[in-house]
């Protein structure tokens, strides 16, 4: 049976429903609300920051949540081919989550219909920079960059280079100018623009299949869309050149790898010069000058790690990444690097590193108790020459 409704109740209620209209208008109406409803520009006033080869990247505001961002436009689309390598980038930056790798917010197209793709608005500078005034011998930038500082970064870049193996990605473009450093500690690696996926037959689909959160599937890929080697010389590895040393995989990271902290040890570039082709011809003959040589120094055990990662044959490279960032960071630790094959004698000097306050205090007590013992032995035979002088006085009375 219904219940009977009092007119003066039914007169609340509809007062009631009133209220709750009301509010609920009052709430659509909101000025905060309408702006994230009707904006015709999301990206505004545009900056320009950088460019490379295919793509321009400019600073906008994003005025929907109101932070800096930056945007990679292409340039000029002259191909299906270059279309599909931007797409390609946006969508493997898009993939990669990690600290370490810059973060893509959104893919879309302009009303012009270009594509591009938003990202992290980094601050800081690139190593190149950082490097350019090293060599300089810039005060306040070798104080801002000592070793331990060096060794943090890099492996920070590992971390992220690592990640992306282990979803399936390769860089291949692995340089200082693509490493954005800040003075927060923040290291974004960048510039994903020659990243492939691996498969297991030794090549990809030249059709460059869409990336996924299943896309891994093995060790190797081919060479570019176009059958072209691209890369940077001086961090191009050996494959990357001539498919005489075989097809590219997670050890042509490591090689670049070797060839970034070959440069940020001795704040100078592997090679000399601007003739790439040169470059070229002696990276594939593994004519490296030595690590020595530059006048800077440098410890032999990250010697011996930078002479493993930049090794010729692939195969006689680490095995991966994380076994890199092991051994550099059994040097940071104090330990020996299994890329130097330390001896006894080393392993000896680096446990007396590593405990030095313990030995300090055992050399401490040490020369305490041979003090002791002298001292002992000293007040022995002075009680013995005594003895011996009393005894010769008693003789001659």
């Amino acid at each position: 049976m219904k219940p009977k409704v009092t007119p003066k109740f039914d007169f609340l209620l509809d007062e009631f429903d009133d209220a709750i209209e009301s509010e609920q208008e009052e709430i659509f109406s909101n000025p905060k609300l309408a702006e994230l409803q009707h904006k015709a520009e999301r990206y505004t006033q545009a900056d320009f920051i950088d460019e490379g080869g295919m793509k321009i990247i400019e600073s906008y505001q994003d005025s929907v949540t109101g932070r800096s961002i930056a945007m990679a436009q292409m340039r000029q689309c002259e191909s299906q081919q270059e279309l599909e390598y931007f797409i390609n980038e946006a969508r493997i930056s898009a993939l990669l989550e990690h600290p370490n790798i810059i973060p893509v917010y959104d893919i879309g197209t302009t009303p012009e219909n270009k594509p591009y793709f938003t990202m992290k608005r980094l601050g800081g500078e690139n190593l190149r920079s950082v490097l350019k005034k090293l060599q300089l011998n810039d005060k306040k930038t070798l104080a801002q960059y000592p070793l331990p500082e060096i060794v943090d970064i890099f492996l920070k870049i590992c971390d992220a280079i690592s990640y992306a193996h282990s979803r399936g990605i390769v860089h291949l473009d692995i340089k200082p100018a693509n490493i954005q450093v800040d003075e927060y500690g923040q290291v974004q690696v960048c510039d994903w623009g020659l990243a492939r996926r691996l498969s297991t037959q030794g090549q990809v689909d030249e059709t460059l299949q869409e990336f996924n959160e299943n896309s891994y599937q093995g060790l190797y890929i081919s060479k570019t869309l176009d059958g072209s080697c691209k890369g940077t010389p001086g961090f191009m590895a050996p494959e990357q050149i001539s498919e005489i040393f075989g097809l590219r995989s997670v050890k042509t990271d490591i090689y670049s790898l070797g060839a970034l902290l070959y440069t940020l040890l001795s704040h100078q570039d592997i090679f000399s010069g601007n003739d790439v082709q040169q470059q070229m011809q002696e990276t594939i003959k593994g004519n490296i000058k030595p690590l020595l040589s530059h006048g800077v120094e440098i410890d032999k055990s990250l010697v011996a790690v930078v002479e493993k990662a930049l090794s010729r044959n692939p195969e006689d490279r680490y095995t991966d990444v994380l076994a890199l960032a092991s051994d550099i960071r059994a040097f940071r630790n104090g330990f020996a690097t299994g890329a130097e094959e330390a001896g006894i004698s080393k392993r000896l000097l680096l446990i007396m590193k590593r405990h030095k306050d313990l030995v300090c205090s055992f050399l401490v007590f040490s020369i305490m108790i041979c003090v002791l013992v002298i001292s002992f032995i000293y007040s022995l035979n002075q009680e013995k020459n005594r003895a011996q002088n009393s005894e010769s006085s008693a003789l001659r009375l």
